[in-house]
């Protein structure tokens, strides 16, 4: 029976997921436009609310600098200052200045001019201002001597353009004069010939300033704020103590102002010190001081997120109606082909008859053409399938043949292995014997140097003992010579005992190579804590020459190995970095660093001893070397060492001539 609804189901799922692909592709494409272009229109009004008002500051700004700049030009064109100290001069010039201060005051709402007291000995100062905040301009009295005493901090108007010879804006801060009120200061220095005249200029009211702060808010939720080139509150709408920079203010601009710092506008996105998302625009005013204004993220983007929930509810409703088309065009496609694929079934059940319903056969449409060409088809299959028996029967009869023909051959192959396989460990055993051979040549050749020097320093010392002893007995020793027969024994002595010890050292090596090719016994262990117990048996060794070993267990390497072997190496590694590289010298260092790539355990040794050289290289392994290391009878450890790694251990054993270290590679258990 057909499993009806196969082929629905199927056009009905293409269907689908190329509806729920199209819909993710555009309402993703959707989404991210949308969110881009409200956010650009968004952050655009929040740009443009803060020109407005920085515009509106920077107008007020200017007008400040460009008044202040005309009366300066005008005290230089003026004054006189080869007259300043004659009789009734400078209060003469004072007078004229009245006028021209109070027209400068009635435009800036305030307007002075200190002179430099040292001028003429006494202070003189010209002040209008709206004492008493009814619109009418008063001047106000001179400063005493007094007034001038101060410094930097408390008196920036004054000795702050002094000190920078430029116009300067002044922190905000309480007038000395009208205790009621906070003011912020535009001042410059006039300097004629070097010569300081006096400082002028004007000052904002705060309350005036603060309103504008607060009508900068772009709307009810907005904050605006003024702060100087560090980032410091200067003025703040949301608070009502005018020169108080309340603490949470400065935690929301902490890390905004960062951003910001010498860039002269923008909006940026930022979290708050109470891990809201913020958004701040910003303008740079002409005073040098920012403009900010910041509102809380949702707020301003409160119209994106409706506008993204209708598209999103947009898109599931789209979503829906074409899961619905998909459904029913599945449908109305896949139901013509499963009544075909059930009509051609019913056909293929009847392939033993080679007969068909006329009904089928003299359909005038596709379903007829169907049967005809099937029942050709029929009929082609029984012929194909009559010689497919034919040749199956043929075939099974080879396949017998050559089966019999298969396993001869197979015996044959199984007798020729054995032979091999005999052969390759009698080739392992000539291998051996001829490592073995080799080696114990050179340990001859080595052990024959020391035991003959032996024997001939023993040889002297007997007949000189014999010579002593025959003037002894003559009674003919002298002082002198019996000194000089001490002095033959104690050398020959030396020498004798040097050549044993060197062959006992020999004989050692020859017992931890023997050890190192009859270690059989393999364990799981770790090499760094091998090389660290090794480093600790020969500690007293190294601390008598002054060797430090230099060697840090970083990482955990375990090997399924022979740790006696392990052991030895390591030995051997130290024993020619002390009997040779640091033979007749103070002490140096040691290095040894091991690392992990993959399988491979790489160790590197090193020492800043004394430097192999090329020569030396070459016959670096050759247990039978004519070299520095033939001296004193040592140097044998590095042929051990290329026997044990490359023989027991089947791994590399080179020295590096560029790093000028000794390279072990090996496998681990991995």
């Amino acid at each position: 029976m057909l499993k009806r609804n196969r082929i629905r189901n199927k056009i009905i799922k293409l269907n689908m997921i190329s509806v729920l692909a199209t819909i993710l592709v555009l309402g993703t494409l959707l989404t991210v436009f949308t969110i881009s272009v409200v956010k650009e229109k968004k952050q655009n009004d929040l740009i443009h609310g803060t020109e407005i008002f920085a515009s509106k500051f920077n107008e007020d700004f200017l007008s400040k600098t460009v008044l202040t700049n005309s009366f300066e030009a005008i005290i230089k064109d003026t004054i006189d200052l080869s007259k300043v100290n004659e009789e009734g001069y400078f209060e003469n010039y004072i007078n004229q200045l009245v006028p021209i201060v109070r027209n400068y005051a009635l435009i800036h709402g305030d307007f002075y001019i200190f002179f430099n007291h040292e001028l003429s000995g006494e202070p003189h100062d010209i002040w209008f201002l709206d004492y008493n905040m009814d619109g009418v301009l008063d001047r106000l009295p001179e400063m005493g001597i007094d007034y001038y005493d101060g410094d930097l901090e408390s008196k920036y108007w004054y000795y702050g353009p002094i000190k920078h010879k430029k116009g300067v804006w002044s922190e905000p801060y309480k007038s000395t004069i009208l205790y009621s009120h906070h003011f912020v200061t535009y001042s410059k220095a006039i300097y004629l010939d070097d010569v300081l005249i006096g400082v002028t200029g004007s000052d904002f009211i705060l309350e005036d300033i603060m309103e504008e702060i607060r009508k900068a808010e772009i709307n009810t939720e907005s904050v605006s704020a003024i702060v100087n080139e560090d980032g410091k509150i200067l003025l703040h709408s949301a608070s009502m103590d005018l020169l108080g920079s309340k603490e949470e203010y400065d935690v929301d601009l902490e890390n905004s102002f960062e951003k910001i710092k010498d860039k002269d506008n923008g909006v940026i996105e930022y979290i708050n010190g109470k891990d809201e998302k913020m958004v701040l625009s910003f303008n740079r005013l002409i005073s040098g001081w920012y403009l900010l204004s910041y509102i809380e993220e949702d707020i301003i983007y409160e119209d994106l997120y409706i506008l993204l929930t209708n598209l999103v509810t947009a898109l599931l409703i789209f979503l829906i109606i074409s899961l619905v088309i998909a459904w029913r065009s599945g449908r109305s496609i896949s139901r013509p082909i499963e009544l075909l694929t059930e009509e051609v079934l019913s056909i293929g059940n009847q392939i033993e008859d080679e007969s068909l319903p006329q009904s089928l056969l003299l359909m005038n449409d596709e379903i007829g053409i169907l049967s005809n060409s099937f029942l050709k088809m029929k009929t082609m299959l029984k012929d194909a399938y009559s010689k497919i028996e034919n040749q199956n029967t043929e075939l099974d009869t080879k396949v017998s043949i050559r089966t019999e023909e298969l396993t001869a051959i197979n015996q044959e192959l199984i007798a020729t292995l054995e032979v091999l396989e005999n052969a390759r460990e009698e080739l392992i055993d000539v291998k051996t014997y001829e490592s073995m051979e080799s080696m114990f040549s050179g340990m001859s050749h080595r052990l024959g140097g020391p035991v003959g020097n032996a024997i001939v320093s023993l040889s002297s010392m007997i007949k000189e003992i014999n010579s002593t002893k025959k003037l002894l007995e003559k009674d003919v020793l002298t002082k002198s010579k019996f000194l000089n027969f001490i002095d033959k024994s104690e050398k020959l002595s030396s020498a004798c005992l040097m050549n044993i010890e060197n062959a006992h050292e020999l004989i050692k090596s020859l017992k931890n190579i023997e050890l190192g090719f009859i270690d059989k016994e393999m364990h799981r262990f770790d090499v760094n804590d091998i090389f660290v117990s090794v480093i600790g048996m020969m500690k007293e060794q190294l601390n008598d020459i002054g060797i430090s070993v230099n060697f840090k267990k970083n990482e955990e390497i375990f090997m399924y190995s022979h740790s006696k072997i392990f052991s030895i190496i390591m030995m051997n590694f130290i024993k020619f970095s002390i009997y040779q590289n640091f033979k007749n010298s103070s002490g140096g260092n040691i290095y040894i660093k091991t690392s992990l790539e993959g399988n491979k355990f790489l160790l590197k040794y090193w020492d800043d001893g004394k430097a192999i050289s090329k020569e030396e290289i070459e016959t670096l392994f050759d247990p039978f070397s004519i070299s520095r290391f033939t001296q004193n009878m040592t140097g044998f450890e590095l042929y051990q060492n290329f026997q044990l790694i490359s023989r027991s251990l089947e791994g590399t054993l080179k020295y590096d001539e560029y790093e000028d270290a000794f390279v072990v590679v090996l496998f681990t258990e991995q």
